[in-house]
């Protein structure tokens, strides 16, 4: 093949290699009416086509194996202790029941297979008493260390003790399923090391590619591989039965050995070696490695067995200093991120009591944690470099610490992730919580938000702040928790080149040898086969573009986070839907005693104001030519026509306070409106007299505007040209007070010392929603009393307010419009004079479309 796939070792079925290594015997039994067959024999076993289990054992040790598979139960290994064969020699036998672990390569009748594995039975690697010492003080010594790989060098020592190997290795797997060598024990007696190899791996990094997946499988099945004889040919398994399935040998430890692993082998120099699993709490950690350099090494049951509980309780053992630095990191988090979750909360919030008059409008500013309060324990807790909390819900704005990008590329990365989310959980239903985790987050983006994240930030500086390691975590609704990771630049201490070799295999004319030409100079039309790197001399990668990994206790301490947070912005959720049931009920209340007391007071004030102008009428009527007599008149005709002023002032009072109760209440948002056009009914309402108790005189619109009103005195100006082709759904005749009471408080409080210009526009769009900002040139307001002048009866503190007629309502009027249409509104006195008011209105449905706003 022109080009040999880097993986074809991945795709090797080495749990069905049909061979043995030949130090033992295998058979593959199979109990039918009430008979044991063998239904296949390795070559070496002496008994060629015999299914019959007296012609390799003797009868003692036949009864023995009927008795075994009789009352044996479930899948399980047996260890059989010594049988004989029919010459006598001792056996050291274990029977795997179930032995098959892939249906899909065997037929259904394989699958009730027993293998029994015989092995010489001989002395051990120490006697029984040593080897129970040296492993009860192995036990102990992992048991006593603090640290995972202070622990992996105790295990190794204790491991080399009860083995006998000449080098033993604790290799630790990372992310990508490379793996460390994180401890080693070299025996210092032994023959020199080989000069193209590394005297020692400690420190150095083997490739994903060196242990293949199916390999690391495997370990799940059987948790000691052991190799006594690199260089041995191995014994073929012969099928009895008259099938052609191959065995799966998964369980069994005579498994034969893959060809390329053989040569891996003698190009490290090792003659035997023994492997075992280390497992944790999320499967695989990591492995023993055992290598023998002197020559051959078998290991007997009860020395594996040894290694085995050691290689358990080596387990144990990081599991519990895992769940330890888990908790620690827990506990961290906990004390870290207390300002955070009460800066969501509302406990921080002072809450005047409910009875107040008049009613106090909900706090909806935004609210941001101060850069100095617990940011940098919050960020050391979660191992991050910055962090970003956006729950979404209103009043509350992403939250950012650390390095974090832009509220712009926050907005359009959640927006990415969102559909990241909506993608995994379309493509795998049911599936656990969906959450992001890399270390290389360019490689992700697309490139239009990979270009904002890291517009301008060179990759040859260090030190710069762009993330490439992120951590995103849902929050419940639709915000997300991001945590972030600065690039990490390092350089990694590889056992050798980690690219594979790509290796030619050359036939010779006559076709019986051939050469492996791992330097890959071969002939023409050689064979190509993947072959195994011949060198393990340390090889050193730069590696850029990257941060460090995520771990899984860096997710477990980002769920509790989130976690947290949830629950926060859950009691959140729930007192402000009480707090706006009692706001509602007390609403209804006022707006309830507001009609009521209108509608009493509006027919008394009626008869006063009918009486009041007969009585007047009567006056004007009387002809008395006598001098006090029309003192006494003209005195009288005054005071009823300021009782007549006074009932038209308190009409135009109770009005404004009936306007005030049902302000934002009822607001129909079902149709499209015209901002421009809405603003222009406002100004007609003007002109008219019927937003205030008297006529006023109207600014002058520019010249776009012009033919829809009507003339303005020629020294003011009013500019509606940038609400041009803004619509939202909104209440149209609620909007339209607004507008009416902002320009009537810049009509009436005017500067009289210049013309007066008032400009009406729409700012640019923040989350979607519409901004509007009226500003005018007239007296302003004092920059203080800014957060006052929404409240009910209160009045612009100036000269022009003790002569304007009116209650202080038009702006709490406006607020509780624009709150009602989801927006918020606010005011300002620019140096210089005049005021400014910005309110912003949002759609009903995030799903309807905002028209043309921008």
């Amino acid at each position: 093949m022109p080009d040999l796939p880097i993986t074809a070792c991945d795709v090797e079925p080495i749990h069905i290699p049909g061979l043995i290594q030949p130090h033992g015997v295998l058979l593959a039994l199979r109990r039918a009416g009430g008979e044991i067959a063998v239904v296949a024999a390795s070559a070496n076993a002496g008994c060629d086509n015999a299914t019959d289990p007296a012609a390799y054992l003797d009868a003692g040790s036949r009864a023995r194996l009927e008795r075994a598979l009789t009352t044996a139960t479930g899948a399980a290994d047996l260890p059989l202790g010594t049988l004989h064969d029919r010459a006598g020699q001792p056996w050291d036998a274990t029977l795997r029941l179930q032995a098959t672990g892939s249906p899909g390569t065997l037929c259904p009748d394989d699958r009730d297979l027993a293998l029994l594995e015989l092995e010489p039975a001989g002395p051990t690697a120490a006697a029984p008493r040593l080897l129970l010492e040296r492993l009860n003080q192995g036990l102990v010594e992992i048991q006593l260390q603090t640290d995972i790989v202070a622990a992996c060098r105790a295990a190794v020592a204790s491991l080399a003790a009860v083995s006998g190997f000449d080098r033993v290795m604790a290799y630790r797997f990372q992310q990508d399923l490379s793996g460390d060598v994180v401890a080693e024990s070299r025996r210092v007696d032994g023959p020199p090391p080989d000069p193209a190899q590394p005297n020692s791996y400690l420190g150095l990094r083997f490739p994903a590619s060196d242990i293949p997946a199916q390999a690391r499988a495997l370990y799940h099945s059987a948790a000691v591989r052991l190799i006594p004889d690199a260089r041995v040919e191995p014994a073929p398994l012969l099928r009895l039965d008259g099938s052609d399935r191959a065995i799966d040998l998964s369980r069994a430890v005579l498994r034969g050995v893959a060809p390329v692993h053989l040569t891996y082998l003698a190009n490290m120099g090792v003659r035997a070696s023994m492997s075992i699993a280390i497992r944790g709490n999320a499967g695989l950690w990591g492995l023993f490695a055992c290598h023998h350099l002197r020559g051959t090494l078998q290991v007997g049951p009860e020395a594996r067995l040894a290694a085995e509980i050691l290689a358990r309780a080596l387990s144990w053992r990081i599991a519990e200093l895992q769940a330890a630095m888990v908790a620690g990191r827990l506990h961290s988090l906990a004390i870290a991120s207390v300002p955070m979750l009460e800066d969501f909360s509302l406990a921080r919030r002072e809450r005047p009591p409910m009875d107040r008059w008049p009613i106090p409008e909900p706090d909806l500013a935004p609210r941001r944690l101060p850069a100095s309060e617990g940011l940098h324990e919050l960020l050391s807790a979660c191992d991050a470099d910055g962090l970003v909390v956006w729950p979404r819900v209103a009043g509350v704005e992403p939250l950012q610490a650390g390095t974090a990008p832009g509220a712009g590329c926050i907005e359009r990365l959640c927006s990415w992730l969102d559909d990241e989310a909506k993608a995994a959980s379309e493509t795998r239903p049911g599936a656990p919580e969906w959450l992001l985790s890399t270390h290389a987050l360019p490689e992700l983006l697309p490139p239009d938000l990979a270009g904002m994240l890291y517009a301008g930030k060179r990759s040859e500086d260090p030190r710069h702040d762009a993330s490439f390691g992120l951590l995103a975590v849902r929050l419940p609704g639709d915000g997300w928790l991001l945590l972030l990771r600065r690039e990490l630049r390092r350089s990694v201490q590889w056992a050798g080149n980690p690219e594979k070799q790509a290796a030619r295999l050359d036939v010779a004319a006559s076709g019986d040898n051939a050469t492996n030409c791992v330097d890959g100079r071969a002939a023409s039309g050689g064979l190509l086969q993947l072959s195994p790197r011949a060198s393990f001399e340390a090889w050193t990668q730069e590696v850029a573009g990257q941060s460090a990994h995520w771990s899984d206790a860096d997710r477990r301490v980002a769920l509790a986070l989130r976690d947290a947070i949830g629950a926060v912005l859950l009691a959140r959720s729930t007192e402000i839907a009480r707090g706006n049931e009692e706001l509602r009920r007390r609403s209804d209340e006022t707006r309830f005693f507001a009609d009521a007391a209108a509608h009493d007071l509006r027919e008394p004030l009626w008869q006063i104001q009918v009486l009041s102008e007969l009585v007047g009428e009567g006056l004007e009527d009387m002809a008395l030519d006598q001098p006090p007599a029309t003192a006494i008149m003209a005195e009288l005709r005054q005071m009823t026509q300021s009782v007549v002023a006074s009932a038209k002032r308190m009409h135009g009072m109770i009005e404004e306070l009936s306007r005030l109760a049902i302000a934002g209440h009822q607001a129909d948002r079902t149709e499209m409106v015209s901002l421009r056009e809405v603003a222009m009914e406002a100004l007609e309402d003007i002109r008219q007299g019927q937003a205030l108790p008297q006529p006023l005189p109207l600014p002058q619109v520019q010249s776009s505007d012009r033919e829809n009103t009507p003339s303005m005195p020629a020294d003011s100006s009013i500019s509606l040209a940038g609400l041009g082709g803004v619509s939202l759904c909104a209440d149209r005749g609620q909007v339209r007070r607004v507008f009416q009471n902002l320009f009537s408080n810049a009509v009436k409080y005017r500067d009289p010392e210049r013309p007066l210009c008032v400009v009406a526009e729409a700012l640019p769009a923040v989350h979607g929603m519409v901004r509007v900002q009226v500003t005018d040139n007239g007296l302003g307001f004092d920059p203080a009393h800014a957060t006052h002048l929404f409240e009910p009866f209160r009045r612009f503190p100036n000269r022009a307010a003790a002569a304007t007629p009116g209650l202080g309502l038009g702006l709490a009027i406006c607020q509780r419009i624009v709150v009602a249409h989801g927006g918020s509104i606010e005011a300002r006195s620019p140096e210089g004079g005049g005021a400014s008011f910005c309110f912003t209105l949002a759609e009903p449905d995030p799903a309807t479309p905002a028209g043309t706003a921008s």
